[in-house]
């Protein structure tokens, strides 16, 4: 996939929360939350380069995951604006099981970083089951999935759903 993402601003700069909201949050130039997510290997240096990778390294448990949605929540820890975020979230349309997915996504990453560990469960937990229940999971689906499961300690769910 290839993400471009601004690292070379601090977590707390308003500037990279407003770019960061426009990329993620919906707004007139795309109807729903973004949740995109690229994997990088954390063995890149011992292959070379990410082309000579084993196959199926883009859902190995140990690479390090990039994603603008990771970004966006740490800039609002940082700015003390997390509700603000969870508020914008909430608002977001949900007219598909995709768009439902990301925003459940979205909404367990905001509660992990506002410290509310057993709410952030319950999400995560349904957050899987409407994962599963929409039937085989989409890549797209167990991307966003590895995305929230990476932030907490549902490897083992994690592990059944990308099986």
């Amino acid at each position: 996939m290839g993400l471009f993402v601004p690292t070379a601003q601090k977590p707390g700069s308003r500037r990279l929360f407003r770019e960061l909201s426009k990329w993620v949050l919906p707004n007139d130039y795309h109807p729903n939350i973004r949740l995109d997510v690229d994997f990088v290997s954390r063995h890149v240096a011992a292959f070379g380069t990410q082309d000579n990778l084993p196959p199926n390294n883009l859902t190995r448990l140990d690479s390090q995951i990039v994603s603008p949605a990771y970004m966006l929540v740490d800039s609002a820890k940082a700015l003390g604006i997390l509700q603000e975020l969870q508020s914008r979230i909430e608002a977001s349309p949900v007219e598909s099981t995709e768009a439902k997915i990301n925003r459940l996504a979205m909404l367990c990453l905001v509660k992990l970083a506002d410290s509310c560990e057993s709410s952030s469960i319950e999400s995560f937990e349904v957050l899987f089951h409407l994962i599963l229940q929409s039937g085989t999971p989409t890549e797209h689906a167990k991307r966003v999935a590895i995305l929230v499961a990476a932030r907490t300690d549902h490897q083992v769910q994690l592990r059944e759903l990308i099986a």
